[in-house]
């Protein structure tokens, strides 16, 4: 084994992408940059990525149809009209993203439709109901430092979750989320370094605070309500005030008792991510990424078992 709890913690604050562009060439990576850096009043392009206009339907917004001639991988972009230049601004960049993106996560399907981007001033805003597309809603309301994050930090956090629904069913909740946070974080050390490295600042506080329980998260478990309305108002009261008071049962609990386990919510993004950043600095990227592969091929792995015939890591100590 060679991660070890001391190199997750030293993993949280201290380790940086080591992806960086490895998988780009010397010109994708400069075209990738220089689209998403440039303002929004140059002429940003990139080659490979083809942007057309999707004239608006009825009852919808007019968008933007990205194609990436290198997977074949299709983004929309839908804008109302006061926000078409932004839109025509971002889509050669999110193109480009979204192409390094797959070659990170790795997502190595062809043709793939990535879920898409509605750039509005509403925050009530309903998409169509069509069934045929998944619309993330990006609110344009004069918060830059919002847009900025949502855009470059959150979308690509998702559109990794969108290939793990698409690849497999019944992933554990840390393996979901420190490879979502992964991933998306090598995209934005491309393009938006500085938030980066603000998003990894804010990971290494919340992973200090204490232990993550990896291996609980998403767990199903009694709700402490559920428990403390049994119990007598002398054990109430030292169920709310003593950590470690254990009431005596029988208890009885039906279907609405049972929640999922979400404590220490930042604590476990943190610790997910130092998990994925450790095994990339012990192992390699394309190791991590070959593991990655083979948990997503097969509906039944255990990322866990795949770890420790894979890369010789026993990660039952880090999930405690």
């Amino acid at each position: 084994m060679r991660i070890t709890l001391l190199a997750l913690a030293v993993a949280s604050t201290a380790i940086s992408p080591v992806f960086a562009a490895a998988h780009l060439s010397a010109a994708d990576s400069t075209a990738l940059v220089d689209a998403c850096r440039a303002p929004e009043s140059a002429t940003r392009t990139v080659p490979g990525i083809a942007v057309t206009d999707i004239p608006a339907a009825a009852d919808d917004l007019p968008g933007l149809l990205i194609h990436d001639a290198t997977n074949q991988a299709e983004a929309r972009i839908y804008y109302e009209p006061a926000f078409e230049q932004m839109a025509r601004a971002h889509a050669p960049c999110w193109g480009a993203m979204l192409r390094e993106l797959a070659q990170v996560v790795p997502e190595t399907r062809p043709g793939i439709r990535w879920a898409s981007i509605v750039l509005t001033a509403n925050p009530d805003y309903v998409p169509p109901r069509d069934g045929t597309d998944a619309r993330w809603t990006a609110l344009v309301n004069g918060d830059d430092a919002h847009l900025e994050r949502f855009l470059f930090l959150v979308m690509p956090h998702e559109e990794t979750h969108a290939v793990q629904t698409a690849r497999r069913e019944g992933l554990p909740r840390w393996f979901q989320e420190g490879h979502a946070e992964w991933a998306a974080l090598h995209v934005t050390a491309l393009v938006r370094p500085e938030l980066a490295a603000e998003q990894r600042a804010k990971h290494a506080a919340a992973a200090a605070k204490g232990d993550a329980e990896l291996g609980a998260w998403g767990g199903m478990r009694v709700s402490r309500e559920a428990i403390r309305r049994q119990l007598s108002p002398e054990d109430q009261q030292r169920y709310d005030t003593d950590p470690n008071f254990s009431p005596h049962g029988p208890f009885h609990f039906g279907p609405g008792d049972i929640v999922s386990d979400e404590r220490n919510t930042d604590t476990r993004y943190a610790s997910a991510l130092a998990l994925f950043d450790a095994l990339e600095a012990a192992h390699g990227t394309s190791a991590v990424q070959e593991w990655i592969t083979a948990v997503l091929a097969d509906p039944d792995a255990d990322p866990v078992a795949l770890a420790r015939t894979m890369l010789d890591e026993d990660l039952t100590p880090l999930l405690g």
